[in-house]
Order: structure tokens, then C-alpha cells, then sequence
């Protein structure tokens, strides 16, 4: 097993360009997610249930951040935003 991350985001932003950021970020899985359903079910006729939960959630996510962020649209606050991506490589044994 092998791990590895990186720093994908660590910056202050204002509320416009923290905004921004996420929702970029957010709107990028959702058309990820959004792909791979269209995909799995039109090669496959897969049940796509879990991913389509999936873009729900982050949906929802979306709407609290950008009702959070309106709030201080017009302040001067600063939102510090960190974001990690963690990854574990696991290589399946084979029997030989």
C-alpha cells in the first residue's frame, strides 16, 4: 500500500472569490459524477442510485455555502479555506 497527498488548496479568500473556488470545485464533481452516470447506464444499464445520491448531497452542500457566504458578501471577511486531497494506493494481491 502506498500513500500520497498534496495540497490542493490553501489560500485566504474574500467571500466573492471563496465562492468562487467552491463552487468550481463543487460544480466540477457534480459534471464528474454526472458523466459517469450517463455512461455506467447507457454501456452498461448500471444502477447509478449511489452516485446520483452522491450529486444530491453535494447540491445541497452548495445551496448552505452559498446562503454561508452571502452573509458576508458585502464584509470584509476573509475565509481561509484549506482542502487536502489523500490518496491510498492498495494493489490487490494475486495467488500465484
Amino acid at each position: 500500500m502506498q500513500n500520497y497527498q498534496f495540497r490542493l488548496i490553501d489560500s485566504n479568500y474574500g467571500a466573492q472569490e471563496a465562492n468562487e473556488v467552491l463552487t468550481s470545485l463543487i460544480q466540477d464533481k457534480i459534471r464528474f459524477l454526472n458523466q459517469k452516470c450517463f455512461s455506467l447506464e447507457e454501456r452498461f444499464g448500471s444502477d447509478t442510485a449511489h452516485l446520483k445520491k452522491r450529486i444530491k448531497e453535494l447540491q445541497a452542500e452548495k445551496r448552505t455555502l452559498d446562503l454561508m457566504l452571502e452573509e458576508f458578501d458585502r464584509d470584509e471577511a476573509e475565509f481561509q479555506i484549506s482542502c487536502t486531497v489523500q490518496m491510498v494506493v492498495r494493489v490487490p494481491e494475486t495467488d500465484h
